[in-house]
């Protein structure tokens, strides 16, 4: 009957309550304010408790101290034997007095650190004291050591404070919930930026177009047409300066071998000699007088005479080039070359005057400044969507809600 009875009625399961992430910050600040305030309660309870114990413990101490044996006509020895037990014994029980009880709440991990340490070095150092003891004051040291246990346990009972209250637990949320406010707050502003960079790249798109449309003008511009041909006859009229001047080094050239050993046989003209065989077109430009040619018909007295020793072909070819460099040749030359280098120097002044080159030369600088800036745009974009395509896990606040306070989070 009582069976049938106990099926009947069935056991009602108390209903799962549920919060949602919007509900969150509100029941966390509700459950933090009351549960500290509650936190806060028992810490200065247990604090007056562990205050009072550690009274008691004095009171113990003192009892011990003053002790008297039971049986006074013991051994000397037996009675040093217990004096320096005792005194062990009291003085490391006594370190517990040095503790600085906790003020706050947030004091209380310094003293539970600091009652740990002092409490494993106690230990070790009471045990045998302790036994001995037992032999000579059994109740008074045995009160001694269960008001320690009583301490230790208030002091535990302390240290259990914020996680009976779960304290922890609602850190540990508001954690995590500031995260993910902050990644929401993040999304936000690169969704914004997103949609600046987008603003940003069609108007830069825009202007490296008229970029680009301005080189182009500027390309087809008469001026840069003008500035082409310049250029050309400017490259016409430096070939032919180079091809005068080589055509000169290779007659002086000719000379060298005559010329080398006229320098050590004559007295006159030595450096002028010397600045022809370095350098024939720039000497020429300077010898305005001509006074390479005294030299040459010198030399060919002395070439003819057989004075300077040189071999019959190469004579040959010095006799000929001494020959073709007269007088007319030389001045043609410089006439000619004069002529050509104020060519250039008329071309290049020209082209300098038109300053299409330099305007093309800025466009295009304008052009490529667009682009980086573009690619620094997009790089921004870029990132700003990554930012953005980023999700919070809510796990980490579920498990918290549920293990601790049987909240599903819908």
């Amino acid at each position: 009957m009582f069976n049938f009875l106990k099926r009947l009625v069935k056991p009602q399961v108390p209903e799962t309550q549920s919060i949602t992430i919007d509900e969150l910050p509100s029941w966390l600040a509700q459950q933090r304010q009351a549960r500290t305030d509650a936190a806060h309660k028992d810490f200065e309870t247990t604090v007056t408790q562990l205050r009072e114990q550690l009274g008691l413990l004095g009171t113990s101490i003192s009892a011990l101290r003053s002790a008297e044996l039971l049986n006074p006509n013991i051994p000397e020895r037996a009675k040093q034997v217990m004096e320096g037990n005792r005194e062990a014994f009291l003085r490391a029980v006594e370190q517990l007095y040095d503790l600085r009880l906790p003020l706050a709440m947030d004091d209380v991990p310094r003293f539970q650190d600091e009652f740990k340490t002092t409490l494993h070095e106690l230990l070790p150092a009471v045990s045998r004291p302790f036994q001995i003891l037992q032999e000579f004051f059994a109740n008074e040291s045995k009160d001694v050591w269960n008001s320690v246990h009583l301490v230790e346990k208030q002091a535990l009972a302390l240290g259990n404070i914020g996680k009976t209250h779960k304290l922890d637990a609602l850190t540990a949320l508001a954690a995590e919930l500031d995260t993910r406010q902050k990644l929401m707050l993040q999304k936000t502003e690169a969704a914004q930026q997103i949609l600046t960079a987008e603003e940003t790249l069609t108007q830069l798109a825009k202007e490296h177009k008229r970029a680009q449309e301005n080189i182009l003008a500027l390309e087809q511009s008469e001026d840069y047409k003008r500035l082409l041909a310049v250029k050309e006859k400017l490259q016409h009229a430096t070939s032919s300066i180079k091809d005068l001047r080589a055509k000169l080094s290779e007659q002086f050239s000719a000379l060298e071998p005559a010329l080398k050993k006229y320098e050590h046989m004559t007295l006159h003209n030595r450096q002028l000699i010397r600045d022809y065989l370095q350098n024939p077109v720039e000497t020429l430009a300077r010898d305005r007088e001509l006074a390479i040619l005294q030299v040459i018909a010198a030399m060919r007295r002395e070439v003819e005479a057989d004075r300077i020793d040189l071999k019959d072909r190469r004579k040959e070819k010095v006799l000929a080039a001494m020959t073709r460099l007269d007088k007319d040749a030389l001045n043609g030359f410089l006439k000619e070359y004069g002529t050509k280098l104020g060519e250039q120097n008329r071309l290049v002044a020209e082209a300098d005057s038109l300053d299409v080159l330099h305007r093309i030369s800025a466009a295009r600088k304008h052009a490529q400044s667009i682009e980086e800036q573009r690619s620094r745009v997009e790089k921004t974009k870029s990132e700003a969507q990554l930012l953005a395509s980023q999700e919070f896990s809510n796990d980490k606040i579920a498990a918290v809600l549920k293990e601790h306070f049987s909240l599903e989070l819908r």
